[in-house]
């Protein structure tokens, strides 16, 4: 729950300016759907929240999802939220007016640089003015004018601005002892314990789950880490495009011009450390996980029950680095592939996006790979092993980035200890998190809340054809 309502918070503040956007005043075509507080709530509010969803809907991809239903509860949210902000009184300072002048700016000149313009014009103010100008002619198209968008974005903005002013000010309610740190770490650690070892089902991926969210800066660091985990980093040259069969992948020129270059720093003979392979892997990749910052500082996880989360091959050719070159993988029984499918069809995530990297495919229980795959392996002047594997979409070179030391964290109760740091952080979080959901449902409570339920099912069932209970 307080994941779930964490998350909320944060998409709450994410669609304010969409909503805001769209908060035309009531007319014919855009009718009044619900009153929250001094906040009204209109149909091309709830319609905006809809299209984000639209595809999964239609697709069928959301299952019994009630899709109607969370569409009114994030419009009461959003209406409690910028109501509870009205009671306050809580108001932009003129620092703060100047920067919504500037995000609205920003925003505008976004939305503007999509808009294509005749190449013969070449100056910058010429180019910005007409593309303004196509942009008006756009908008007078679909029935609206620029000072309306551009009044109607600039009170999302500033919506967004105050309900986290809101945040902030019920956040700073909360704050956390030091002393509290070690209590927690006590409390918790023979849990993690449990949570990670073999004695739980799915335990590697559950740690995987949990360390994901930590190198990402979302969660706090495992208090526990189980056996036999390890980390990979890799170049990809990516193929053209994903094949069936990793034999028949091809390159384009650029590609081929990249994959020459890794081979000359790897091949027999080099001089080529880990430490200047881990810059060319930073500047040189076809894969945009390895710009990402969490994983340049961690790289990918890897275990054995984890290998069937990333592409095929890749996940084999990283085991043979650590398990040694005889290590091959554990064929399961026709009962337990059968499972893993079932649990993978029943679980796969509709706003999951395919992309031809080393980066977890969905596959929410571990399952090893039955198959081989033909690695070669290169060695660079300080012993660093690199392994080189062909996957559906390109080549793979892959090495050891870190290998995680098993056992209960290195925790000191001191303020200047980096994982003491990342405990108080997190565990403040969470009470403040838990904290703001006790002040929404009591704001909710005290906020008169009146919504045209059936006017809104009538348009979600005929309109959008969503099933309404």
């Amino acid at each position: 729950m307080k994941n779930l309502f964490a998350k909320l918070i944060a998409l709450l503040l994410a669609v304010t300016i969409l909503l805001g956007v769209v908060a035309c005043s009531a007319t014919e075509n855009n009718p009044v759907i619900g009153k929250v507080g001094k906040v009204t709530i209109t149909f091309s509010q709830y319609q905006s929240i809809y299209q984000q969803y639209a595809y999964y809907h239609m697709t069928g991809s959301l299952g019994d999802f009630d899709l109607n239903n969370y569409i009114k509860e994030q419009l009461i949210a959003y209406g409690v939220t910028l109501n509870r902000c009205y009671v306050e009184g809580i108001e932009l300072t003129a620092e703060e007016e100047a920067e919504l002048d500037k995000k609205v700016q920003e925003k505008l000149e976004s939305s503007l640089s999509s808009i294509k313009v005749d190449e013969s014009i070449t100056d910058e103010q010429e180019i910005y003015e007409a593309r303004l100008k196509q942009f008006k002619s756009n908008l007078r198209k679909n029935g609206t004018s620029f000072n309306k968008y551009m009044a109607d974005m600039k009170q999302g903005l500033r919506e967004d601005m105050l309900m986290e002013k809101l945040k902030d000010k019920v956040y700073a309610e909360i704050t956390l002892a030091d002393e509290e740190v070690k209590k927690y770490y006590d409390e918790n650690i023979e849990k993690a314990r449990e949570t990670y070892s073999e004695k739980t089902e799915d335990y590697i991926s559950k740690f995987y789950e949990a360390y994901s969210s930590y190198i990402q800066g979302d969660g706090m660091i495992p208090l526990f880490t189980p056996e036999n985990l390890f980390s990979v980093k890799h170049v990809l040259v990516k193929f053209e495009k994903n094949v069936d069969d990793p034999k028949d992948g091809t390159l384009s020129e650029e590609a081929e011009e990249l994959n020459e270059k890794t081979l000359e720093l790897i091949k027999e003979g080099n001089s080529t450390t880990f430490a200047e392979f881990e810059e060319f892997v930073k500047e040189n990749n076809d894969d945009p996980g390895m710009s990402n910052d969490a994983y340049i500082e961690h790289g990918y996880l890897m275990h054995e029950d984890l290998i069937g989360k990333y592409y095929d091959g890749f996940g084999y050719a990283a085991m043979k680095l650590f398990a040694g070159h005889d290590w091959e993988p554990t064929v399961k029984g026709e009962e337990d592939k059968d499972k893993d499918k079932e649990d993978t069809d029943n679980t796969a995530d509709p706003t999951a996006t395919p992309e031809a990297t080393a980066t977890p495919a969905v596959s929410p229980t571990p399952t090893p790979e039955p198959k081989t795959y033909d690695v070669e392996y290169y060695t660079l002047s300080d012993g660093t092993e690199i392994a080189a594997v062909r996957s559906k979409s390109g080549i793979h070179y892959i090495y050891i980035k870190d290998i995680l030391e098993a056992g209960d964290v290195d925790f000191v109760d001191d303020p200047e200890n980096e994982i003491w740091q990342n405990i108080h952080e997190f565990r403040l979080l969470e009470l403040q998190q838990k904290h703001y959901e006790d002040r929404f449902n009591e704001w909710k409570a005290e906020t008169k809340i009146k919504m045209k339920d059936d006017y809104i099912d009538q348009i979600a069932s005929r309109v959008y054809g969503i099933k309404t209970n």
